[in-house]
């Protein structure tokens, strides 16, 4: 078995953000979750733009004075219901560039700015635990969360790019050369064997992020559902397992099976993550 501690964890780490392309990035997600709301769920829709404008506003009540400096155009191509929803364009917009940091007077060009990581991750992902919640209020809790988990399976699996990867082992040799690279995340990772590799998350920016709203179910579905997709999008013949995350408990330990392998598909224990580091 072949054990690696990765990663570094720096709560005042900052990194060059281009802050156009988050704000495209959230306002992209946004109105994906719109049309499929249209599509599956309509009867909600016009209370859930409302809702939605109101929560962000109350989030940021002054806004950005040079909002209409911002241009779609980048976008505008992709987007089929926020250009006719201007007051939500302009709360998301908005909130983004809180949550980023963004100084005062931010002038819309292409440039890169040195901002916190976890003003990053938190500008991206906090949106979408509004709109989870929200949705959670609207419908019932259970039809709210099967409803998004459907919708981020298919975003993933519809829009996100994923590297491929042909083994297990060009997986966990990827996971060790990022790991040398990324700070914000601590993590150890385990190659069993050529069909199996699993891997313990001690530290992770995400869970940072959201683990202030006290509600690890909704922070789960946003944020770590569809790890299930990208794992598959990585190569068809991989299967993930997890038993806990973060969220809900002191580490989040994964494994993920390549089934050409491995003949039998079996979550090792939580012994053994609990025991991973003495293997260092």
């Amino acid at each position: 078995m072949r054990v690696q501690k990765c990663g570094t964890y720096n709560p005042d780490a900052t990194q060059n953000i281009d802050v156009n392309k988050v704000t495209e990035s959230t306002l992209l997600a946004l109105d994906r979750l719109l049309v499929y709301l249209a599509e599956h769920k309509a009867d909600v829709l016009d209370d859930f733009i409302t809702g939605l404008t109101s929560k962000y506003r109350s989030e940021v009540p002054n806004g950005f004075d040079n909002f209409t400096s911002f241009k779609l155009s980048n976008i505008k191509a992709s987007l089929k219901m926020l250009t006719d929803i201007p007051g939500l364009t302009e709360a998301c917009t908005d909130l983004c560039l809180t949550l980023l940091s963004v100084p005062e007077g931010y002038a819309w060009k292409p440039q890169e700015l040195e901002l916190l990581q976890i003003d990053d991750v938190s500008a991206r992902l906090i949106p979408r635990y509004y709109q989870a919640k929200l949705l959670t209020e609207l419908m019932a809790r259970e039809e709210a969360i099967i409803l998004l988990k459907n919708f981020y399976d298919f975003s993933v699996a519809t829009y996100r790019t994923v590297e491929r990867h042909e083994s297990i082992t060009s997986l966990y040799e990827d996971e060790v050369k990022r790991g040398a690279e990324r700070e914000g995340f601590i993590w150890i990772s385990a190659l069993l064997n050529e069909g199996k590799f699993a891997g313990r998350t001690d530290i992770c920016l995400v869970n940072e992020a959201l683990k202030g709203f006290n509600d690890p179910e909704l922070a789960y579905v946003i944020a770590c559902h569809a790890d299930f997709v990208v794992i598959q999008k990585m190569n068809k013949n991989f299967l993930l397992t997890r038993s806990s995350t973060l969220m809900d408990g002191p580490f989040c330990e994964s494994c993920v099976h390549d089934t050409r392998v491995v003949s039998k598909i079996e979550h090792p224990p939580r012994e053994f993550f609990e025991k991973l580091d003495q293997n260092l």
